[in-house]
């Protein structure tokens, strides 16, 4: 988690990440993760801060989505 706070605050402006990128979206990220079977051995930092530049891409693409859509949006998209 900490890991993910500093990759957010090299990548955003703080005004970014207390407007639309907060706490819990880094929350639910890490919690996604580590929710599928097997995942306490597989998850590496590098797959959590992939999903964190993309969530950080999806939020400079479209200005008016909320990180809330696009985590929806990916989880719909892994369940095809």
């Amino acid at each position: 988690f900490i890991l993910m706070r500093r990759a957010r605050g090299l990548l955003c402006t703080p005004a970014f990440c207390v407007s639309r990128l907060p706490d819990q979206a880094l929350q639910v990220i890490v919690q996604r993760n580590f929710e599928r079977l097997g995942s306490a051995e597989s998850v590496t930092p590098r797959e959590l801060l992939r999903q964190l530049g993309h969530l950080i891409s999806g939020l400079n693409q479209s200005p008016t989505a909320t990180w809330q859509s696009i985590l929806q949006t990916e989880a719909q998209a892994k369940q095809k």
